[in-house]
């Protein structure tokens, strides 16, 4: 409950005092019943419209926002195809066809992403993975959609997993280094193990206070999922971490120990 709403009820149930004691004091007057009766319904009546009226804003806020999200999501793709068409226009103006046929790949493979994206199945989940780059971060996100993928495996929990993946990406993108040229990335990828969800998380640049990283994911998690973090072999593995997260299934309670 709101700070407002709290007050306002605070507030009418304070008003109530004054027909109580009228009860008290004259006992034997069938009146001040009455009135105390009314002054309920009364009260009743008022915290509900109020309640009515608040959540009206409140909903009227949260369509503006999503609107806004949406014209600022579809604004920035329009200006990433656009400047993939010019570039597509250069090659070809130049006669350079087999760079132009590089830009034809990108921009199908691009396609096919968001088409994957978008049928992820969790409507709050694709609009997160789709607006990211929308939002101006400083990382560059890039989410994948395994054929194993399955949301009814998350049950009713599918806020919650909009909810961990957000949290766990605002982790990396709050420890990322500024990056000298191109942003660096952080990958994910959705799938599932048996009858459990899976999140692959990737991310290949800098990263500050990297050690705690991984209690930090923890947290952000809330107990909604298992997080393993391991290094990737090779040169240059210190500049890259992986980490996955498994998620329970329709109740919490068979979440691995």
């Amino acid at each position: 409950m709101s700070k407002h709403r709290i007050a306002w009820a605070a507030v009418l149930a304070a008003s109530l005092a004054l027909p109580g004691a009228a009860v008290f004091v004259w006992r034997d007057a069938w009146w001040p019943l009455v009135v105390f009766v009314l002054w309920n319904a009364l009260a009743a009546a008022l915290f509900i419209a109020f309640d009515r009226r608040h959540m009206q804003r409140r909903h009227e806020r949260l369509v503006d926002h999503a609107q806004r999200a949406a014209v600022d999501m579809l604004s920035h793709h329009r200006h990433d195809w656009m400047n993939e068409v010019q570039i597509l226009y250069g090659y070809l103006k130049l006669k350079k066809y087999e760079k132009a046929m590089d830009v034809v790949d990108r921009i199908r493979n691009r396609m096919e992403r968001d088409s994957r994206i978008s049928r992820i199945g969790i409507p709050s989940l694709a609009v997160y993975l789709l607006s990211f780059r929308a939002a101006g971060h400083a990382i560059h996100l890039e989410a994948e959609i395994e054929d194993s993928w399955n949301p009814d495996l998350i049950g009713p929990h599918q806020d919650n997993l909009t909810g961990a993946v957000a949290a766990l990406v605002n982790v990396i993108r709050v420890h990322a280094a500024a990056a000298p040229e191109e942003p660096y990335v952080l990958r994910l990828r959705f799938g599932a193990e048996g009858r459990r969800v899976r999140l692959g998380m990737v991310y290949e640049g800098e990263l500050i206070a990297r050690d705690s990283i991984a209690t930090e994911l923890e947290q952000a998690l809330k107990g909604f999922g298992n997080l393993t973090e391991e290094w990737d072999g090779g040169k240059g593995a210190e500049d890259r971490l992986r980490w996955t997260i498994a998620f329970p299934l329709c109740d919490k309670a068979e979440q691995p120990a």
